[in-house]
């Protein structure tokens, strides 16, 4: 999805507001899809793209791009109805998952100096979101590679999670690495720090559809409960 013109859509939608139109033909293809991915149910997921959508022409005066694309405001508002959902009793706790991660060595950000091509259709960010029934969370996405972290040392490809729930007075956030990069694992500072529980931090392969499928658990407290970073 390009956003390289969003901000001439929003400023259009900002001094016209018929001009929104064009926003939500862009992007409610893509709520919905979240909202039904989550829900499961069709009238819930046009309840909750429609309020989305709602809420975003009536707060678009006060959007400021930041960096990250138009598409990335929509889904926090999308989410915050489905956590308002799920606490009306529908289902489990719905927890959002926000992903991040480089493509072939670097970030899609400005700061990332590395040399290193980037897709101009990737931005390196996502958001998903558990179950309400399962609790089970999933995303498509290209495998990372590796990166050069602080200090000129270099990271071994993984995924950054960020995930919040009602209870969690604040985020957590955690890695995903690959379990077919032992080598650059093996260098890795994060995994060093994590000891004897770098295993959370490791998802595990599997074929699904003939499609590679990496399967990682994030576990919230008990004997397995996955390292969670202090950033």
């Amino acid at each position: 999805m390009r956003y390289t013109d969003d901000a001439a859509l929003v400023h259009a939608a900002q001094a016209t507001p018929a001009a929104f139109g064009a926003l939500y033909e862009r992007y409610h293809p893509m709520i919905f899809r979240y909202a039904l991915r989550c829900t499961h149910d069709r009238m819930q997921a046009e309840d909750i793209a429609a309020e989305t959508f709602l809420r975003a022409m009536r707060a678009l005066g006060r959007y400021e791009e930041r960096g990250m694309p138009f598409s990335a405001w929509l889904f926090r508002i999308a989410t915050n109805q489905l956590i308002q959902q799920s606490r009306r009793g529908r289902g489990i706790t719905f927890q959002p998952l926000d992903i991040g991660q480089a493509g072939e060595g670097s970030y899609a950000l400005a700061a990332d100096q590395q040399e290193h091509p980037l897709d101009p259709q990737f931005h390196g960010w996502g958001r998903t979101g558990t179950d309400f029934r399962t609790g089970v969370w999933s995303f498509e996405t290209v495998k990372p590679g590796a990166v050069t972290g602080r200090h000129g040392r270099s990271m071994a490809p993984h995924v950054n999670l960020w995930l919040a729930s009602r209870g969690m007075n604040i985020g957590l956030s955690t890695r995903m690495y690959f379990p077919d990069e032992a080598e650059a694992n093996a260098g890795d500072p994060v995994l060093a720090l994590a000891g004897p529980l770098r295993h959370t931090l490791v998802a595990r392969h599997e074929t699904r559809d003939g499609l590679p499928t990496y399967v990682f658990d994030i576990h919230l407290q008990g004997l397995q409960e996955t390292v969670f970073l202090d950033i």
